[in-house]
């Protein structure tokens, strides 16, 4: 047993305690179970060297279980999108329909249209029109989209690691 005036880190749970971290990160919702594995490894990764928050290991991986029972429902949109089969370089795709109809009517003389039929226009013109078009290419330069990418990523970790920021103190060992 260690006898110190510290709190433990998470690698002292695991490592010193024998706290099972991959049963308590076993079940809770995600959106890909091929990601777990790499999920939990950066979680356990950002925080290993940090004193839990909780009088007990056994109480930290309690709340850590519960937490990410609770958010992750809502963050898993966000990792699918980003783990998804798009094309991250493509950047816009529209399509577009168009239709228009226009009628031109022209009378030499001050005269007014008589009836349904046109009487008295010198010239009539109706057009009708359809246009449909479809679009791709990169709105933006490809290190931009890269970037903001990138940035998507780190943003949807960063949400994982902020839900659990209260459970692990700001002393590092």
């Amino acid at each position: 047993m260690l006898i110190t005036d510290d709190g433990p880190t998470l690698h002292d749970c695991v490592e010193l305690y024998g706290m099972d971290w991959q049963q308590t990160m076993s079940d809770y919702p995600i959106f890909d179970e091929g990601k777990r594995e790499w999920l939990n490894a950066r979680i356990y990764e950002h925080f290993a060297y940090r004193e839990i928050a909780q009088e007990t290991p056994s109480d930290h991986f309690r709340l850590i279980r519960r937490t990410m029972h609770e958010m992750m429902p809502a963050l898993n949109p966000m990792f699918s999108v980003l783990d998804g089969e798009i094309d991250i370089l493509a950047g816009y795709a529209s399509t577009g329909e168009h239709d228009s109809e226009a009628r031109q009517l022209f009378s030499a003389t001050p005269q007014t249209q008589l009836s349904a039929a046109e009487n008295y226009a010198t010239n009539l013109t109706d057009s009708t029109s359809s246009e449909s078009t479809k679009t791709s290419g990169r709105s933006m330069p490809a290190g931009d989209m890269l970037t903001s990418w990138a940035t998507s990523v780190n943003n949807a970790l960063y949400l994982v690691y902020n839900g659990l920021e209260p459970y692990y103190l700001q002393i590092f060992d």
